[in-house]
């Protein structure tokens, strides 16, 4: 009785969890789970009532329930096949649609006959136990047409046993575990069964349907294989096929630092380190000769670049770190992923190209997780050195200026080749003084002069923005750099703005130093200060277009002639917008006579809207004029300058830039400023900055002034004039007109431009061609505004003219469009008719190319062809 009750209990809790099952079937889509859905619920039916049958002493309830259970047995073992030629993924064919309606009606034509059987016991009936009292209390007597339904079970059970053994002969043996438990299983029923009918037995146990419970688990089997296993049992070998089958290599650790996983790829690459299970951590990045920026960080991600050597092989490997930390923010481990960089680097440098690691970037949109400093390094004047000393001699200083940063960053550096010939890398977070003296290093050992820029990248930061702004830097830097070609616009700018103020130069300089080393006492970044320096020198640009009786005129200025002078800040900021260079200033150099009371002009902000390089340099600037003489005012001493600063303090002037300010000057005494004013040098350095400057102002930026008559004759000119365009005073007065100096096919777009420009501004800064005397032309920068002479009493317009030839200005203050063809066009030479690997003509280029020199028909032509033997399995293998 014992067993009974034991029995029942385990059928009753499989009937339940197979009954739950049958829910989750039918929410699957799959044809497959509604199926699954319904042989549960019929399976649930039959071993009710086979339970009841056994369980029961009333023999018309036993017989009602017991050809039920027999009936639903054939309805069971019909759908079975279904099941299981969908579970095996075999074709619905037109065998397999005949097979099953043939199935079909024999099921139902059984169950039928089992339900007949109820009140006319011809294929089965049920007649006492010789054992009283003990469960069953009844057993079956077979009639010959029982037979056809064993049969009919045996040939089902046979035909799914045939379709499990095929498909697991064709499966992959990774997927062969599925098939395998559940032919298993279905033996294992086959064989209760068989002891079940045929083996009689005073045993209690052998009186009870044993296979009753594997037709649960066998459901239950197909149910967790179809829809669990193939998709997540079977993640852990996809993961280790990958792992193994990756191109990459992979390196794991656990929380503990010790080395759990590892592929061949890995071992392969990392030439000279032993990969094996006493490893740690710590050991690893030894022999990496590595160290991390932090440890232990969730979500860390590094990324740098190995160069590793063995004997006469090296390799160079991408790698990435990453933390792995579990869903409660536990770190769980790390990996190291290596990456063979050798296809993805620029092959002169070694560095990774630019348009890979802008993919890498993309893809990884955590690219670096820890704060980092990014230095970018320009060769000065590359350009001339590849055209008078040849490009192989270029590429070979661009060469030796990547040895020497492989050999001067540290190791844990990533090197990238930036656009055009710059070279960048990407170092863990560092001062500026280790960064300074990095590059002074590099600059001791090579053999041209270079320019370099910084910028502190943060890991929430927008990476490629960041890298632009250290771009910018960089080329502001070579602008106020004198010795580079790229300076040539600002001494434009500065011979212009001294043409109006005598001072400029002096003025110019020594702001620019004080207004540096104020801008390091306040914490600019090397970005900001170099932002400053070129503020600090073209703040008052705009005043190239005020007249100069207004400039220098000895006594106070009336109220129409002072709104002409506080004009010079919107013009300073409108010349500023028509330069690539200079447009990021633009604010800063309409807003340096802003007050912090608000009182300023000409928008009146205050306080902290103001922008900070403004009010630098407004403390700066004011500090240096009231020092300096003026032609309504004598200087003012040091000490009475610094009472000044104090006394505006909180109303002209941010306090905290006057308070970091006066430290800075405060040491200086009266003796040294009038020494510094005496012999014109900035009292923070020696004078060769300002001599440098002096040289170009009348050196290769030729300029000439002259003066216009009603916009068409002109009138006067001086000595330059003749030199820059041909023309001598004779012609002026035998009736030069402006129109003259213009080349035929530019005279329509040159009277339209300087008209809008007149019209908009009454000031015209335009950048055009002037055709010499002798038909040469040249390209030159001209400044030009409309005043009244109350003398002559008419308009004239005064123009100031510059030869551009020599210098960057075209390119870099009105137009760039030449350049940026030019841009296109190196880069669809490199991109499109360039292999990358090879540096031959990609295929498209050749049969261009060949297409072209086949036209010839006086030529004969050669082609061959090289193709290396079994190459693709080479680099599969």
């Amino acid at each position: 009785m014992m067993f009974a009750i034991v029995y029942t209990v385990v059928l009753s809790i499989l009937a339940i969890i197979t009954f739950i099952f049958s829910f989750q079937g039918f929410r699957k889509k799959k044809i497959l789970g509604k199926l699954l859905g319904v042989i549960s619920i019929i399976i649930v039916i039959s071993s009710g009532s086979y339970l009841v049958s056994v369980l029961s002493k009333n023999h018309t309830i036993v017989n009602v329930f017991a050809n039920i259970y027999f009936g639903t047995i054939s309805i069971i073992l019909a759908l079975y096949t279904v099941i299981n030629t969908l579970f095996c993924r075999f074709k619905f064919n037109k065998f397999y649609k005949s097979f099953f309606i043939i199935v079909g009606t024999y099921a139902t034509v059984e169950f039928c006959l089992f339900i007949v059987n109820i009140f006319v016991p011809f294929d089965i009936e049920f007649v006492p136990s010789t054992y009283e009292n003990i469960a069953p209390y009844f057993i079956y007597k077979m009639h010959f047409p029982y037979y056809f339904h064993l049969a009919y079970s045996y040939l089902m059970i046979l035909f799914v046993f045939i379709q499990l053994i095929v498909v697991t002969t064709r499966t992959p043996g990774a997927y062969k575990k599925s098939y395998i438990y559940v032919i298993v299983g279905l033996a294992l029923i086959i064989l209760v069964n068989a002891i079940f009918l045929f083996v009689p037995s005073s045993n209690v146990i052998s009186r009870f349907d044993m296979s009753l419970p594997g037709y649960y688990i066998l459901l239950l089997m197909i149910f967790y294989f179809e829809f669990y296993y193939k998709k997540n049992g079977m993640v852990p070998v996809f993961k280790g096929f990958i792992v193994d089958n990756s191109s990459e290599g992979y390196v794991l650790f656990d929380y503990q630092d010790r080395l759990v996983l590892t592929n061949d790829n890995a071992k392969r690459m990392l030439l000279n380190i032993k990969l094996d299970d006493e490893l740690t951590n710590d050991e690893f990045l030894q022999l990496l000769d590595f160290e991390l920026p932090s440890r232990k960080t969730a979500n860390q991600i590094t990324m740098f670049q190995l160069t590793l050597n063995k004997g006469n092989e090296s390799k160079t490997l991408r790698c990435t770190f990453r933390t792995i930390v579990s869903k409660r923010n536990e770190v769980l481990g790390c990996i190291y992923s290596f990456a063979d960089a050798e296809l993805e680097n620029d092959i002169l440098t070694g560095f990774q190209s630019y348009n890979s690691f802008l993919k890498l970037v993309k893809s990884e949109r955590n690219f670096f997780t820890d704060d980092l400093i990014f230095t970018m390094i320009d060769i000065d004047e590359l350009g001339l050195i590849n055209s008078t000393k040849s490009y192989s001699f270029g590429d070979q200083k661009i060469k030796e200026l990547a040895q020497l940063m492989k050999k001067y960053f540290p190791k844990n550096s990533y090197f990238i080749r930036c656009e055009e010939a710059a070279l960048g890398v990407f170092t863990i977070k560092r001062s500026e003084e280790e960064i300074n003296d990095i590059c002074l290093k590099i600059k001791n050992e090579f053999s041209f002069s270079f320019q370099y820029a910084f910028g502190e990248i943060k890991s929430d930061d927008n990476l490629l923005e960041k890298l632009q702004l250290i771009e910018k830097s960089l080329n502001t830097k070579k602008i106020l750099d004198n010795k580079s070609k790229r300076s040539n616009s600002l001494k434009a700018l500065l011979s212009t703005l001294q043409e109006v103020d005598k001072d400029t130069l002096d003025h110019v300089e020594r702001t620019k130093l004080l207004a540096d080393k104020l801008g390091k006492r306040l914490g600019l970044n090397s970005i900001e200060r170099t932002r400053l320096s070129l503020l600090s020198m073209l703040h008052d640009i705009g005043k190239i277009t005020v007249p100069l009786e207004i400039l220098n005129k000895p006594t106070s200025l009336n109220e129409d002639e002072w709104a002409v002078l506080k004009s010079h800040t919107t013009k300073g900021k409108n010349i500023a917008l028509s330069s690539p260079v200079l447009k990021d200033i633009a604010d800063e150099i309409l807003h340096h006579h802003e007050r912090w009371d608000g009182r300023g002009y000409p928008d009146g902000l205050s306080k902290e809207t103001i922008p900070l390089l403004s009010r630098i340099v407004a403390v700066v600037d004011s500090f240096d004029a009231m020092i300096s003489d003026r032609p309504y005012r004598k200087r003012m001493s040091v000490k009475e300058a610094i009472d000044e600063l104090k006394r505006n303090s909180g109303t002209q002037f941010d306090p905290r830039i006057v308070s970091e300010f006066i430290p800075l000057i405060d040491v200086e005494s009266d003796e040294e400023v009038e020494k510094v004013m005496s012999n014109r040098e900035p009292y923070l350095g020696n004078n060769e900055n300002i001599k440098s400057y002096s040289k170009f102002v009348n050196s290769n930026n030729l300029f000439s002034k002259y003066i216009i008559d009603d916009g068409v004759f002109i009138n006067s000119i001086d000595d330059n004039f003749v030199k820059l365009t041909g023309y001598t005073k004779d012609d002026v007065k035998n009736g030069l007109k402006q129109l003259d100096l213009i080349p035929d096919e530019d005279k329509i777009y040159y009277a339209e431009k300087v008209a809008q420009l007149i019209t908009a501004d009454q000031i015209c800064f335009i950048e055009h061609r002037i055709k010499r005397k002798d038909g040469k032309i040249i390209n030159v920068f001209c400044f030009g505004q409309k005043y009244y002479d109350s003398a002559k009493k008419m308009y004239r317009d005064e123009i100031i003219v510059f030869n551009v030839d020599s210098s960057f200005l075209i390119k870099e203050i009105i137009n760039k469009e030449e350049e940026k063809s030019n841009i296109r066009l190196k880069s669809w030479e490199k991109l499109y008719r360039s292999d990358s690997l090879t540096n031959l003509l990609s295929h498209n280029a050749f049969k261009n190319d060949a297409s072209l020199e086949l036209l010839d028909n006086t030529k004969g032509h050669l082609f061959i062809m090289i193709d290396i033997d079994s190459f693709k399995e080479f680099n599969d293998t």
